[in-house]
C-alpha cells in the first residue's frame, strides 16, 4: 500500500499541491517511525525526503515560511536554489553529474557521444563531477569528440540548478548504482533522465515516461537513447 501511493503522489501531479505535500510528509513521517518499511523502501523514502524539500523552496511555496522551515528541520536535506531568472532548455547540451569514473560508465557515455557526433555537429557534453579529467579527455581526443566536452569540474547551488535547467537530458550510464542522487535532483527540476537500468534507477525512472533506460555497457543502445 505504501508503494502504490507514493508512487502515485511522486509521479503524479498530487505531491505538487499544498494538500498533497502534506499528506507526503506524513506518510514519510510514519514510514520513518516504522523500522521494517524504512528498511524496505528506504530509497524511496529518501526520494520523496528530496521531493518535498525542492517544493519547500519553490516559488509556489515560498511565501510560506512554516514549510520552508518545517521541512528543513523535520528532513535536513538542502534543497536546489531556485534560479532568480527561468533559462530555456538547449536541444544539444547532456549534462553528466558524478564521479568522473569508470563504473560511472563515461567510456560508454563518450562513445556514445562520438557516434552522435557526425549527424548533431552543434552536441557538446558538460561533464560536472569530482575525480581526475586527464583520462577522459585523452578518451576523448582518442574518440575525436574532445572540441565537444566542456569538463566543469564539481558543481553546486545555483550552478548545479542551472545546469540541470538547461540540459537536453541528464546522463547517467552507470554500470553499478545505488539511488543516484542526480536523478532526484533532475526528476524535481524536470530533466529528461538517460540512464542505466541498474541498481535504484528504474525505482525512480520508468521507461518512456520521466526518461529511457538502456542496458549498462552499451554504447550504442546509450546513443540511440539520446
Amino acid at each position: 500500500a505504501f508503494a502504490d501511493l507514493h508512487r502515485s503522489l511522486l509521479f503524479g501531479n498530487e505531491w505538487q499541491k499544498p494538500d498533497g505535500y502534506f499528506v507526503l510528509h506524513e506518510l514519510l513521517a510514519f514510514c520513518q517511525r516504522r523500522a521494517d518499511v524504512n528498511r524496505d523502501y528506504r530509497d524511496r523514502i529518501a526520494f520523496g525526503k528530496k521531493c518535498l524539500m525542492n517544493v519547500a523552496s519553490s516559488a509556489k511555496f515560498s511565501s510560506d515560511r512554516t514549510i520552508r522551515e518545517y521541512a528543513s528541520e523535520i528532513w535536513h536535506i538542502e534543497p536546489l536554489p531556485p534560479l532568480a531568472q527561468p533559462v530555456a532548455r538547449r536541444q544539444d547540451r547532456l549534462l553528466f553529474l558524478g564521479q568522473l569514473s569508470e563504473g560511472k560508465g563515461l567510456p560508454e557515455l563518450l562513445s556514445a557521444l562520438a557516434l552522435l557526433a557526425p549527424a548533431h555537429p552543434r552536441l557538446r557534453l558538460w561533464l560536472a563531477g569530482d575525480g581526475d579529467p586527464a583520462p577522459w579527455r585523452e578518451l576523448a581526443a582518442r574518440l575525436g569528440v574532445l572540441d565537444r566536452l566542456d569538463v566543469l569540474g564539481w558543481v553546486a547551488g545555483a550552478d548545479k540548478t542551472r545546469l540541470l535547467a538547461e540540459a537536453a537530458a541528464l546522463v547517467l550510464p552507470s554500470r553499478a548504482e545505488g539511488q543516484p542522487i542526480s536523478v532526484l535532483e533532475a526528476l524535481t527540476q524536470g530533466t529528461p533522465v538517460v540512464a542505466s537500468a541498474v541498481g535504484g534507477i528504474p525505482e525512480l525512472i520508468t521507461d518512456g515516461e520521466q526518461g529511457l533506460l538502456v542496458p549498462p555497457r552499451d554504447a550504442r543502445a546509450l546513443a540511440g537513447a539520446l
